[in-house]
Parts: C-alpha cells; structure tokens; sequence
C-alpha cells in the first residue's frame, strides 16, 4: 500500500513544491503515531525536521489531527485515550477534552493545522487522503515557517492541496479497479484461447 501510495504522491508534491517552494509530505497511521513515508523538501534554505520515515505525534501534527479527523467517533475516543499529550511546545494541546474537541473543528473544516504546536517556527497544513470514498487513508501536508504560512498563504493553498490530494486518491482506490479488471479480461481471454477439449 505505501508504495501505491508513494508512486501515486510523487508527482503531486513536487508540483506542489514548485508551486510555493515549501516542504510537503505524506504520512499514514502507525499505531498512535503518524509515519512520514513520502517527502519533498522545500526550495528554501531552512527545512523543517521531516525526513522519510520519520515518526510524528498524531496529536499535534497537521497530519496527525486530519487521519484521526477521518476515524468514526467511537474509534477516535479509544486512542483519543491512549495518546500522551506531551507538551512539545507551549501551543501544544495538553487536555485530551480540548483535544477532542479540536478533532470535531477539523472534521468540520476538512483539513488540519499544526500551529507551531510540535516545534517552534513551523507551520503545517494538512488534507485527507483517501484509499477509498469516505476511507481515509493517510494524509497530504505543507509545512513553512510560520512568517510564510499566512492566512493569505493558505487561501492560495488550500485549494491548490486539496485538489492534489483528490488527484492522488483517485490514483490510490482506482489502482485495484484497473487491476481487476484486467485479472478478469485475462481470465476470459485465457478460456476464449482454450480449445474445445482441454479441461
């Protein structure tokens, strides 16, 4: 699945750092972390701290939020309970009700922010991915620093990713369709070319 996942990504976050020259990242659910598995740095000179394979906090990554954002509310309480709260910076969300209800923002708005909440002087949006309709997947972020991550930035942005992420779902849940289909066109090519008498 990650591979799929990247080889469907790639495309997208490099035009997407060509686009506004800030880092962008996909990362999926690792158990109660969030796992960076496809990255693009920025063109600017200072970078920030995403590395492939990285391990993030669910909780106070843009990243994080939008994946458990995307989980029923029964399942989003359980590891609601669970996750550390751990103040990373003085923004950091440290009570889990307030956390929470956060999570139900996000749902609303369909995407995340990460405001300087793991590190000091980033800046991160992010948007769901989905491996199916209504299924999601992992997610799609920029990040910058906080002087370039404006509200007139992510006005620009936002539609800009969340196209990029229809585009790489569309990849991702059409991928097994497309394979199917030609499992069963082989098939029936296969019988068509057998003679009469063979089994």
């Amino acid at each position: 699945v990650q591979r799929n996942l990247r080889k469907a990504a790639m495309p997208e976050l490099i035009y997407l750092v060509q686009t506004f020259g800030e880092s962008t990242q996909v990362a999926v659910r690792s158990n109660d972390e969030a796992l960076s598995v496809a990255h693009v740095p920025g063109t600017k000179p200072r970078g920030h701290g995403i590395t492939l394979g990285r391990a993030l906090p669910l909780y106070c990554t843009a990243v994080g939020k939008i994946i458990l954002a995307g989980m029923d509310d029964a399942k989003l309480h359980k590891i609601a309970k669970v996750l550390s709260y751990e103040p990373k910076t003085i923004n950091t969300l440290v009570s889990r009700r307030a956390f929470l209800d956060h999570i139900m923002r996000v749902k609303e708005q369909g995407y995340a922010m990460n405001n300087q909440e793991s590190e000091i002087d980033i800046r991160a949006i992010a948007v769901p991915l989905y491996n199916r309709p209504g299924s999601v997947l992992a997610a799609l972020s920029v990040s910058a620093d906080p002087d370039e991550m404006t509200s007139e930035m992510i006005a620009r942005l936002l539609p800009e990713l969340r196209a990029c992420a229809e585009r790489i779902s569309k990849a991702i849940y059409e991928r097994p369709r497309r394979l199917q289909v030609a499992a069963q066109v082989g098939h029936r090519t296969a019988s068509w070319m057998r003679s009469p008498n063979q089994p």
